[in-house]
């Protein structure tokens, strides 16, 4: 298993994974990598991932990632898209 459906799975379990949990828990090189593994798993595989920003106990500004579902309208003005471009092509 890759170090990036280590951490797909992680978020499909519903945790949410700073940048520095990734790094040590997954293996990703650095925070530019963990961005990229992100933005594939989001624009080629099609993942609602979300990135935030959380603040520790320590006041520290801190950016986790989590699986979110889209809203019912969200869905549907893709289906909408889908249905136009099949009618245009």
């Amino acid at each position: 298993m890759t170090k990036t459906e280590k951490f797909l799975d992680a978020l499909l379990e519903g945790n949410h994974i700073t940048t520095k949990q990734a790094i040590q828990r997954y293996g990703f090189a650095s925070p530019e990598s963990t961005r990229s593994a992100v933005a594939r798993l989001r624009m080629v595989h099609g993942y609602p991932i979300e990135s935030y920003e959380a603040i520790d106990t320590k006041g520290r500004v801190k950016y986790k990632y989590a699986l979110v579902f889209p809203t019912r309208e969200v869905i549907a003005a893709g289906y909408r898209a889908l249905a136009d471009e099949k009618l245009a092509g």
